[in-house]
């Protein structure tokens, strides 16, 4: 089976949910193809709300606009409802197929790309705070979610209740730091670790 996903993450959580079909959230779709966590199980039936600030969103709308189970939005989850500055990246992969992959809010999170050649181009994006956004589309279980916000991954994740979610997959990029954070969180959940590489830690109920 094909994966799409870094490092075959959503393979791991189709296999995880053994032909459970549920609602899933990912922030951070980018085009919702390219190392995307969530199209494979979209894929399989679930539904999906995914969410990308950039301008590639654009083709996100394009990949899902048949499917009615899919709900796509283009604004990214912050503190709080507000517009602010984002830098948007160019061409990242090798074969230069990709936009906007290591977009970040944080101009910080973009000086490791920049040294190795990526082009960013900045502009404004809209923030909402996950309360509104959660309360927005009437409150529902989410029994997957996909994090990958470049740098902007803990202030999310701590505003997220994850007591009825049974996998998460976020972005840490081997931050020693934001692994012990990330893995407190989740057990006050009840969640445990169960992968991890260089990229991204998978935690399963």
């Amino acid at each position: 089976m094909n994966s799409y996903s870094q490092n075959r993450e959503d393979l791991f959580v189709l296999d995880y949910f053994k032909g459970f079909k549920g609602t899933l959230l990912e922030i951070g779709a980018n085009d919702g193809r390219t190392l995307s966590n969530s199209l494979l199980l979209i894929e399989n039936g679930w539904n999906a709300y995914v969410l990308e600030p950039g301008s590639v969103c654009g083709d996100l709308f394009l990949l899902h606009k048949d499917n009615c189970k899919v709900h796509v939005f283009n604004y990214g989850i912050g503190e709080r409802d507000e517009v602010v500055k984002f830098y948007e990246s160019g061409t990242h992969v090798s074969n230069g197929s990709d936009k906007g992959l290591v977009s970040s809010t944080h101009y910080n999170e973009t000086l490791r790309w920049r040294k190795s050649g990526v082009q960013f181009t900045e502009r404004e994006i809209q923030l909402v705070s996950f309360e509104n956004f959660y309360n927005s589309i009437e409150n529902p279980v989410f029994d997957f979610i996909s994090i990958d916000a470049e740098g902007h991954d803990w202030t999310i994740l701590k505003h997220i209740d994850l007591k009825d979610v049974r996998c998460l997959v976020i972005e840490f990029n081997g931050d020693n730091e934001l692994q012990a954070r990330f893995s407190i969180y989740c057990a006050s959940y009840g969640l445990k670790l169960a992968i991890i590489n260089n990229e991204n830690l998978i935690f399963v109920r």
